[in-house]
């Protein structure tokens, strides 16, 4: 099980994680990537993973698309045209797309780039911002391009 990530940060909150959780002679890091040798804590993602449809949370699916948006998603300069969300498989996309709708975020589209194989959904330009504004507590691209301070630094 490994994250891999260009912000130092999110790998050293996982690096903590890891530690207080694993013996250290299971946890593999270097700069960009952490990796633990668990078969539980990989079943946990892959169960997770396949029940993604059970979330009904508002907070937890923001948390989500903040994830899924940091990954692979982009927005143009403007913070409203062309937000969208890559994907490699077109399932992964259209489960996306009915969730993203729990958070109100109801117009979207799906396209297919064959030449890159993938699928893209978009959000409209319309809700573009409120979809921005709903990941930007939990979004690491988004807190870099709007200094808003994000819910995993703030202290308790």
């Amino acid at each position: 099980m490994g994250l891999s990530n260009t912000d130092k940060n999110l790998i050293n909150q996982f690096r903590e994680f890891f530690i207080q959780n694993f013996d250290n002679e299971r946890i593999k890091y270097n700069r960009h990537h952490i990796f633990v040798n668990s078969r539980p804590l990989l079943r946990e993602f892959v169960t997770a993973k396949n029940n993604l449809e059970s979330l009904k949370n508002e907070k937890v699916l923001q948390s989500y698309f903040a994830g899924r948006f940091d990954g692979d998603g982009s927005i143009s300069k403007d913070l409203r045209s062309d937000c969208r969300i890559v994907y490699s498989n077109k399932k992964e996309a259209e489960v996306d797309q009915r969730l993203i709708k729990i958070i109100g975020i109801v117009r979207t589209k799906i396209y297919y780039y064959q030449s890159a194989r993938t699928f893209c959904l978009y959000v409209s330009r319309f809700e573009a911002e409120k979809f921005i504004n709903k990941i930007s507590l939990y979004s690491v691209k988004m807190q870099k391009l709007m200094f808003v301070p994000r819910r995993d630094l703030v202290s308790r």
